[in-house]
Order: structure tokens, then C-alpha cells, then sequence
């Protein structure tokens, strides 16, 4: 059952999945290479880096989550984005180092911060969960 946005009745409507579409944003941009493990290389452009990313996995979202809100918990500082990065941030200039990795994080600058996120997102898949509703 949902609530129909015009009148507020609840209706009983079957969603289909299948009619569901994938948003493709195009070519992957100039400095990002898709390579044969399904992750992402990015190179920055003001640095001299090589980074490669993953996607996010649902497992990989819900720890995230469970992280801020144990840093909130404990009233420690948010820092969503240092997070995010260690999250999709597998390798870089090929060193898989997860030590080294969180030294990088550390030292990257909010430009370079910016460019790592911004490639990630015109990767990410989305699916537009809009469909049509008619009410009866």
C-alpha cells in the first residue's frame, strides 16, 4: 500500500522492477580508465597520482554508516568524507598499503579530495526509482 500524493488515500499498487532504468551519465571522463577488476583509475590532474577506487557495496554503505555513528556516539569529530575516501580508495600509483593509503587521505589536498569524490560519482551507477501512479 502507498499513500497517493494528490488525495492521501492509501492505494495497494505493485511496483514493477523491471521497468526500472538505469541513468548512464555517457564516456567515462578524460583522467578516469575503467580497468579489468570492475574498479576505477583516476589520475589526478594537479599531482602526479595515480588513484584507484571501487564502488561502494551495500555491506561497504552500512559500515560506513555504523562508523558515523559511532564517531557521533562518541562525540567524536565527523569526518565523512576522510571516511569516504578510505572506503573507495583501493590503491595508489599501485601501492594497496592500507597504511599508506590513510597517510595519502591524510596528506591529500581538499582539491584532489574534491576531484577523487567528483570521478566516483560520475561512475556510480543510479537506477531512477520513479514510476508512474495512477490513482483509483
Amino acid at each position: 500500500k502507498i499513500s497517493c500524493p494528490t488525495c492521501s488515500k492509501m492505494v495497494n499498487h505493485s511496483f514493477n522492477l523491471n521497468e526500472l532504468e538505469l541513468e548512464e551519465e555517457g564516456d567515462l571522463p578524460d583522467n578516469v580508465t575503467l580497468l579489468e577488476n570492475g574498479n576505477f583509475e583516476v589520475n589526478l590532474e594537479n599531482i602526479d597520482f595515480k588513484v584507484q577506487i571501487k564502488l561502494l557495496t551495500g555491506a561497504d554503505e552500512a559500515k560506513w554508516t555504523a562508523t558515523k555513528e559511532k564517531r557521533k556516539k562518541m562525540k567524536l569529530p565527523e569526518a565523512a568524507i576522510t571516511d569516504q575516501l578510505k572506503m573507495i580508495i583501493v590503491a595508489v600509483n599501485d601501492v594497496a598499503d592500507k597504511g599508506l593509503i590513510k597517510q595519502f587521505i591524510d596528506a591529500l589536498p581538499a582539491r584532489a579530495s574534491r576531484e577523487i569524490r567528483a570521478s566516483y560519482d560520475r561512475v556510480m551507477p543510479n537506477v531512477d526509482l520513479t514510476q508512474e501512479f495512477t490513482c483509483e
